[in-house]
């Protein structure tokens, strides 16, 4: 009789045991096979949205009705977590497009699948990290001056949401936001830039392009530079820097002596060609004209010819490398002549010449005969 009894609760055990469900692989209610599925890499991961999924390679005891994707920041996530179905059924893969995650998060995925029978199975665990909310590709800051710099952005795309505003933030603390200098940009996506200005000499910068999205700012790589008023390698001050050093150079550093330099342009009744008025054209503009004036001295000629502390590349500025030295020197102070003659020719009888106004602090550009006299003064480029 006691083995009887003890045979009975034995065989209730077992019945009890295989009746039990297993949450690593899936539920089954009715003693029949669960599906059988993988989850797939994810894939088109774009900011904060991602393409999830799985294959359902059998169907267990019935066909499969329901299947999607799960996910969470924890392992083995399950339908309690974050889901999302997938149109169809039965075999084959599947997947679904996840928006509105969150920027630079780390999550776990599983698929899942269901049949008739409401048999429930998941797939493998897989994570993977979403990217910035919104992809910036910062260019470096150009066309450093004293006061002034330019800055440029794209804002390649931003999946699933829209950028209601766009700029740069500035400041001289790493980090700026929205709370230092900024400048507007515009919206939405795509390339933009734009001037930040009253900035102060022979300051290290630090900016960021940002976007604004959903109501919150989000900011791009921060970049640093160093606006211009500092002494150069012949001990002038640095005018000009233009962010990256091309064609041999990157630098314009106006000469540490004014007071030397007067003359006339020179050559009248002479068209001399290819007198540029481009900011790295002084140089070329200079020996195109000692190259084809006969004359004993003028403006061009003294100015190639002179050397200062060791240096002896120096040269006639074009218009508008005229304009920046003249603005920057003026910032620092530093300006001891109001004429300035230019290497940019207007034609046979007359040249540029750079005026500076000491009242207003406006700086222009005129017309002039080359026999006239003016000022001028050497730059070189390194």
């Amino acid at each position: 009789m006691k083995l009887t009894k003890l045979i009975a609760a034995v065989f209730i055990l077992c019945i009890t045991i295989s009746c039990e469900k297993d949450d690593t692989v899936g539920f089954n209610d009715n003693n029949g096979a669960i599906p059988t599925l993988t989850t797939n890499a994810p894939t088109d991961i774009f900011g904060t949205a991602v393409v999830l999924g799985g294959t359902v390679t059998s169907e267990g005891s019935s066909t499969v009705v329901s299947r999607g994707v799960c996910w969470s920041l924890n392992a083995n996530p399950t339908l309690s977590d974050r889901s999302q179905s997938s149109d169809g059924s039965g075999l084959g893969t599947f997947s679904v497009s996840v928006n509105g995650l969150e920027a630079n998060t780390t999550y776990h995925v599983r698929a899942y699948a269901s049949n008739n029978y409401s048999d429930l199975a998941y797939g493998n665990n897989i994570t993977f990290t979403t990217g910035d909310i919104v992809n910036f590709i910062t260019d470096i800051p150009r066309n450093i001056i004293t006061t002034r710099v330019d800055l440029n952005a794209t804002i390649s795309d931003a999946p699933g949401v829209s950028v209601s505003s766009r700029g740069f933030v500035i400041d001289t603390a790493v980090n700026p936001t929205i709370d230092d200098v900024s400048i507007d940009g515009g919206y939405g996506t795509g390339e933009y830039g734009g001037q930040i200005s009253n900035l102060n000499p022979n300051t290290t910068y630090y900016a960021r392009p940002y976007a604004r999205v959903n109501g919150e700012y989000v900011y791009g790589v921060e970049q640093s530079f160093r606006t211009t008023g500092y002494f150069g390698p012949a001990s002038g001050y640095v005018v000009f820097d233009k962010g990256e050093t091309t064609e041999g150079w990157r630098y314009l550093e106006a000469s540490p002596q004014q007071s030397n330099f007067n003359n006339v342009w020179g050559c009248r009744d002479t068209f001399i060609s290819n007198t540029y008025e481009d900011v790295g054209t002084g140089w070329s503009n200079t020996g195109q004209i000692t190259s084809n004036c006969n004359a004993s001295s003028f403006a061009a000629k003294t100015a190639f010819n002179y050397s200062y502390n060791g240096y002896s590349d120096w040269f006639l500025p074009s218009r508008l490398e005229a304009i920046i030295t003249m603005r920057s020197l003026s910032d620092l102070n530093a300006l001891t002549n109001v004429y300035h003659w230019t290497s940019t020719e207007v034609n046979a009888t007359n040249a540029y010449y750079i005026l500076y106004s000491s009242g207003s602090g406006n700086i222009t550009s005129h017309s002039s005969s080359k026999n006239n006299t003016f000022t001028y003064l050497p730059i070189r480029k390194y």
